[in-house]
């Protein structure tokens, strides 16, 4: 049973810490005011900006939810496996066998 708690606890932990509020914020922008002359024309820009940043952090956060569902797939699996009712009456079984059978 100790081993059960210390993965609830490690699930619970990677969790906590993989969604915290801290790393989904962004960092503030500077505030400014552009000026323009009157001599300029105002025209946007037309390059295409590549944000690297935003980038990796949507990734990140994608690979933080990957692994909670990793680890949630595999706590499942570890659940639906040790709460079996076939193998749980096969293990009585194998004991209750085990308990009968006299020994010298």
């Amino acid at each position: 049973m100790g081993w059960t708690r210390i993965f609830a606890a490690l699930v619970v932990g990677l969790t906590l810490f993989g969604a915290s509020p801290a790393q989904a914020q962004d960092e503030p922008e500077p505030t400014g005011i552009t000026v323009l002359d009157d001599t300029d024309v105002a025209q946007p820009d037309s390059e295409i900006v590549r944000d690297d940043e935003t980038s990796d952090t949507i990734q990140g956060i994608r690979r933080n939810l990957l692994l909670i569902a990793g680890l949630s797939g595999v706590g499942l699996l570890v659940f639906v496996w040790h709460t079996s009712p076939s193998r749980r009456f096969r293990i009585a079984t194998e004991r209750a066998r085990a308990q009968a059978v006299p020994r010298d």
